[in-house]
C-alpha cells in the first residue's frame, strides 16, 4: 500500500525530470551562489510536481509498521536457532533459501552478493531483493530491499536501508554486533530519494562511513538512521547525519559516548521544505563539522559547516530567483558533550529558515567561527 501512495506522489514526473533532479540538486544546494538562474528555477519547478505530503504519508506508513519492542522480541527467539534448522540450497532466485557459511572473503561469496552467516535470499517482485543474515559475521556486497540481520559483528558495504530511486523502500535491521557500515557511492545507511530508507541498528560500537547523502538524508522522501545503542562513530562528507531537502532525514542515537564527523551540511541540517535532525539521548558526544569547504571570507583561515542544527535557503543575491529554507535541529539530552564548527553552525540559519542546537543537561564546550551559535542570518530564525 505505500508503494502505491508513493507511485502517485511521484506520477507528475517524467523520466527526463527524475535525471535531472538528480544531476543538479547536490551541486545546486553545494554552490547555491555560483548556480544560474535558469537551474535554480527548473529545479525548483520540476520539485513542485512532487506530491509531498503524500510522499511523507507513504513513508509514515512504513515506520509505523516497524515496531522496536517487537524487534526485541525477534532477537531473544531468533537467537535460539541454528544454521541447522533451515533448508539448504544452491540458488538464490525466486522462492529459493540460501545458506553460505564460508568466511565471505572468497570470489563465490562476493559473486553470490552476500557472504558469511547467510540465513536466506529471496527476491520479491515489486520490491527487491530480502536477506537475512544469521548471528555469526555477515558480508553484505550488494544492495537489498531488506535485510534482518540475527547477530554478530557484520560488514556492510552496500546500501544499508537506503532507497536510491530504483529501489524506492529500503529497510536494514540489525539486531545486534559490533558492525561496521562502509560505502563509496552517495545514499546509503538509512537515506533516502525518491523514497524511504530506515537503518535500525540495536546493539553494539558500530562504526557508519559515508560520503553524502548518508546516515539518516532524506531527498524527496524520508531517511532515518536509529542506533539505539553502543558507543558509535559517524562518519561523512556532505548533506549527511540528519539532512532533508524536501523531505525529512533524521539521526537518532539512544545511548553512548559517540562521535559525529562530518564536512558540511551535516548534522541536524534543513534545507528548502526540508526538515533534519540529530537526536542523541545519552553519552558524552563530540561533533566535527567543517575542515573540508573554504570560504570565501577567508578562505585561508575558514572553512563552511552548515550544520549542527543549521536551516539554510537559496537566496536571491547574484540571481533574481530562491527559495527559503527549511528546518535544521540537533537535541542532545544529556551528557558533557563538545562541538566543533567554523563558519555557519551551531542553531544558526540562513535565509527564510529555522536552525536550533538544544543540549538540555551537562558540561559542554562550543567552538566555532563566524555566523555561529545562535545565529539569525538574512530574515532567518
Amino acid at each position: 500500500k505505500s508503494l502505491e501512495v508513493r507511485k502517485i506522489s511521484l506520477s507528475k514526473l517524467t523520466q527526463s525530470d527524475f535525471r535531472f533532479l538528480n544531476e543538479i540538486s547536490g551541486r545546486l544546494w553545494q554552490d547555491s551562489e555560483d548556480s544560474g538562474a535558469e537551474d535554480i528555477e527548473g529545479f525548483l519547478e520540476t520539485a513542485t510536481k512532487i506530491d509531498l505530503s503524500m510522499l511523507m504519508k507513504s513513508s509514515l506508513m512504513i515506520v509505523e509498521s516497524i515496531l522496536i519492542e517487537q524487534l526485541g522480541k525477534i532477537q531473544s527467539e531468533t537467537a535460539k536457532l541454528r544454521p541447522f534448522d533451515l533448508p539448504d540450497s544452491q540458488t538464490v532466485i525466486d522462492n529459493s533459501v540460501k545458506r553460505d557459511s564460508g568466511s565471505g572473503r572468497d570470489g563465490s561469496a562476493k559473486e553470490s552478493g552476500f557472504g558469511g552467516d547467510v540465513l536466506f535470499i529471496q527476491e520479491v517482485a515489486g520490491i527487491g531483493r530480502v536477506v537475512v543474515g544469521g548471528p555469526g559475521t555477515t558480508w553484505y556486497y550488494d544492495d537489498a530491499a531488506i535485510i534482518i540481520d540475527l547477530g554478530g559483528d557484520d560488514y556492510y558495504f552496500n546500501n544499508a536501508g537506503a532507497s536510491r530511486g530504483e529501489a524506492p523502500i529500503a529497510i536494514c535491521i540489525d539486531l545486534s554486533g559490533n558492525d561496521t557500515y562502509t560505502s563509496g557511492t552517495s545514499y546509503c545507511q538509512g537515506s533516502a530519494r525518491f523514497g524511504t530508507g530506515i537503518l535500525l541498528d540495536l546493539e553494539g560500537d558500530d562504526r557508519y562511513m559515508g560520503k553524502e547523502f548518508c546516515q539518516g538524508s532524506g531527498l524527496f522522501g524520508m531517511g532515518l538512521l536509529y542506533d539505539e545503542e553502543g558507543e558509535d562513530s559517524y562518519h561523512a562528507d556532505i548533506f549527511s547525519q540528519g539532512c532533508g531537502s524536501f523531505g525529512i532525514g533524521i539521526l537518532r542515537d539512544d545511548d553512548g559516548n559517540d562521535v559525529y564527523l562530518s564536512r558540511m551540511f551535516s548534522q541536524g541540517v534543513g534545507l528548502t521544505k526540508g526538515v533534519g535532525s540529530i537526536i542523541d539521548l545519552k553519552g558524552n558526544d563530540t561533533y566535527f563539522t567543517g575542515a573540508k569547504y573554504p570560504d570565501f571570507r577567508d578562505p585561508e583561515r575558514s572553512c563552511r559547516s552548515l550544520g549542527q542544527g543549521f536551516g539554510f535557503g537559496i537566496r536571491p543575491d547574484t540571481v533574481n530567483v530562491g527559495a527559503s529554507g527549511g528546518i535544521g535541529v540537533l537535541i542532545d539530552e544529556w551528557g558533557n558533550d563538545t562541538y566543533h564548527g567554523d563558519y555557519f553552525s551551531q542553531g544558526s540559519s540562513y535565509y527564510f529558515s529555522f536552525g536550533m542546537l538544544y543540549d538540555k543537561r551537562g558540561h559542554d564546550r562550543y567552538y566555532s567561527g563566524r555566523y555561529s551559535q545562535g545565529a539569525g542570518i538574512h530574515s532567518s530564525i
